[in-house]
């Protein structure tokens, strides 16, 4: 997503206009118009203010991560060590996850349970997926 996009719409999603951004910035209106059409760049120093004021790094308003923030990229990093854990115990494959009809209906099952968990559940299967792969390794 380009920067003009991705400031338009994390502008609309806080709920505030472009006049509000421009006031909280100490720009004028017309400046964050410009930006949301595409017709000119904020400098550096404005890109950290506007990170702050929208709650997101300078990265994800330049579309150079898809995390917002690092709250979220600890949840994907998270998120990764769980997706990786499950491979190793099940064979499920990361790609198969964004395909899955591909995949039989009880690993389907355990990927939309680890959608809904937070990171201290993420942990507790990983915790129990690893018990589950040494006692059957063991055997």
């Amino acid at each position: 997503m380009a920067f003009k996009d991705r400031l338009k719409l994390l502008r609309a999603n806080m709920g505030i206009t472009a006049a509000q951004l421009a006031v909280k910035l100490g720009k004028g209106e017309s400046a964050v118009r410009m930006w949301e059409i595409g017709r000119s760049k904020p400098d550096v120093d404005t890109l950290i203010c506007l990170s702050n004021i929208l709650n997101c790094s300078v990265d994800y308003l330049l579309g150079l991560t898809v995390c917002k923030n690092d709250a979220d990229r600890l949840r994907l990093m998270q998120f990764e060590k769980t997706l990786q854990a499950l491979e190793n115990a099940t064979g499920i494959r990361a790609e198969d996850i964004l395909c899955p009809e591909n995949i039989p209906q009880w690993k389907s099952e355990i990927i939309r349970c680890l959608h809904d968990l937070n990171e201290a559940g993420h942990q507790k299967v990983l915790d129990y997926i690893r018990d589950i792969v040494l006692i059957y390794n063991s055997t």
